[in-house]
């Protein structure tokens, strides 16, 4: 009989559904326990182990904030970025900062995909991140788990689904505001605001230009505290030391970036294929998929999040970089794998979650295994990468020796004259977040812009001056001048200028204070 064959079948999907997840708690479990070794082993090995001059900011910020002291809103010395990493690495009281500052990274990388996996309608929901992470490689997570501004935009826009299940006015309002803050801490996050904003437009398949106008609002509300922020560093050019660079975009640089996918994707390419037009097969995967389901929310949020990322490798800032994790292409595109994690989220595919669990897995292992040698590769030269590298042990060691030099002398400022060689890579942000006694200079591009006034506040004093370049000795400074055990260190003892004065004097550019 009809009734009793569809009544079978229907009896036979349920006992295949049942076999199917009878172990999913084991493979969840698995994979998490998986995934916590592998970001663990990939942080204790490499982040707890190796700084550079770009977090050694983070680190002084971390310090600042332990004190109280909140001088600027963004990045130390710019006019975009945001120290966010290093607010809530200062919550970790009495923890080393290369300990406290990559964990804080961490979290903030982490909230995206707990905010996804969390937001997601879908059954076994947690699988989907779980085996999303474990099957990407070692680098993708080398460059986000580096405390430098890299992930804060793109943690801050993943705020925006608390309200993307929401049909009021205000949700739509507060995921427009949230979108554009996230792309004002750093530019980066643009990929996941657009995915999410596309997809919020729509409301039971169908575009709701009611939605569209309240994210509108959100937007401008959001669009116009960023101006204002823009404008209060026009009031104050001072604070600025290194500023945001200009928008340039050209056709022959889109084509120059089709031709090197790989360039620009292959770290944060998953299933370790190292291959950066794959992406080109997940966005087609995803829009079939989104067209054959009728899913019309997830297959527009797909089309803009291609457009935005294929037609972005028209940007120059886009090719500044190196074939080098401390500074490298896929920095830029850190928002992409999170946004292509939010459109999978929105499928609602089970057996697709368990899938990419499984793999992941197997993966995760293989990757844990070649670290070692992907590790050494990138710390190659590290003394002469753009973004200069030191172990902690080096840094440690530079610190309390510019520290018990400081004491020898009896002086309270360290000065970096434009050739120092032994101390180049010992951040003097880095120094001054283990040793709050002195101050260390570089006047030629010194991002602690207030530093470098009080010391003209406090006028003439004795300070340690580190210069290896070849100077004229005259009359004039020999007097004022000691020379100590330690080639290219001085001993200066200034009677009627101030130290930047002196250094001005010598001929030695300096920025603006």
């Amino acid at each position: 009989m009809p009734f009793i064959q569809d009544l079978s079948i229907d009896l036979r999907l349920v006992k295949d559904y049942l076999n199917r997840f009878r172990f999913a708690p084991i493979v969840l479990g698995a994979g998490v326990i998986d995934l916590s070794i592998y970001l663990l082993y990939i942080l204790i090995s490499f982040h707890f182990a190796y700084t550079d001059m770009d977090q050694l900011i983070m680190w002084y910020g971390a310090s600042e904030f332990q004190s109280g002291d909140f001088h600027m809103f963004r990045y130390f010395g710019q006019n975009y970025g945001t120290m966010l990493e290093a607010l809530v690495g200062s919550l970790f009281a009495g923890v080393p900062y290369h300990i406290a500052l990559p964990t804080a990274t961490l979290l903030l990388f982490l909230t995206p995909y707990f905010m996804m996996g969390k937001s997601s309608l879908a059954r076994w929901k947690w699988f989907l991140p779980v085996g999303f992470l474990l099957m990407f490689p070692p680098e993708y997570f080398m460059i986000a788990f580096m405390p430098r501004d890299f992930v804060t935009g793109i943690a801050v826009t993943s705020m925006s689904l608390f309200f993307i299940n929401q049909k009021s006015r205000f949700s739509f309002f507060m995921i427009g505001l949230i979108c554009i803050i996230g792309w004002s801490f750093q530019q980066n996050a643009a990929l996941l605001g657009a995915t999410i904003s596309t997809y919020a437009a729509f409301h039971e398949q169908r575009i709701r230009w009611s939605n569209v106008l309240w994210m509108a609002a959100g937007y401008a509300v959001g669009g116009g505290l960023h101006l204002l922020l823009e404008y209060y560093y026009v009031l104050h050019p001072e604070l600025i030391v290194h500023g945001a660079w200009e928008f340039h975009f050209a056709l022959k640089q889109v084509w120059d970036g089709w031709k090197n996918l790989d360039r620009h994707f292959q770290w944060i390419t998953p299933a370790l294929l190292y291959q950066g037009w794959f992406y080109i097969f997940i966005f087609l995967g995803l829009l079939i998929w989104s067209y054959l389901k009728k899913q019309w929310n997830v297959f527009a949020a797909t089309l803009v999040l291609g457009f935005i990322t294929f037609a972005s490798l028209g940007v120059l800032k886009i090719h500044d970089a190196r074939d080098n994790v401390f500074f490298s292409h896929e920095r830029m595109y850190l928002a992409l794998p999170v946004a292509i994690f939010f459109l999978l989220s929105r499928i609602k595919t089970v057996s697709f979650s368990l899938a990419f669990t499984a793999i992941g897995l197997v993966l995760s292992v293989f990757s844990m295994f070649r670290f070692s040698g992907i590790k050494e590769k990138h710390l190659e030269n590290k003394q002469l990468q753009v973004v200069q590298v030191k172990t902690i042990e080096e840094f440690y060691d530079d610190c309390e020796r510019i520290h018990a030099l400081a004491q020898e002398y009896a002086v309270k400022l360290f000065l970096l004259g434009p050739h120092y060689q032994h101390f180049r890579v010992t951040s003097t942000h880095g120094c001054q977040s283990q040793y709050s006694d002195i101050k260390v200079l570089f006047p030629e591009y010194e991002r602690k812009t207030w530093d470098t006034r009080a010391v003209i506040k406090a006028g003439p004093t004795r300070f340690l001056w580190h210069n290896t370049g070849k100077f004229e000795m005259d009359e004039r400074i020999q007097d004022i001048f000691e020379e100590t055990d330690i080639p290219g260190l001085y001993l200066v003892s200034l009677q009627h200028e101030n130290p930047i004065e002196f250094y001005e004097n010598l001929g030695y550019k300096v920025k603006n204070y």
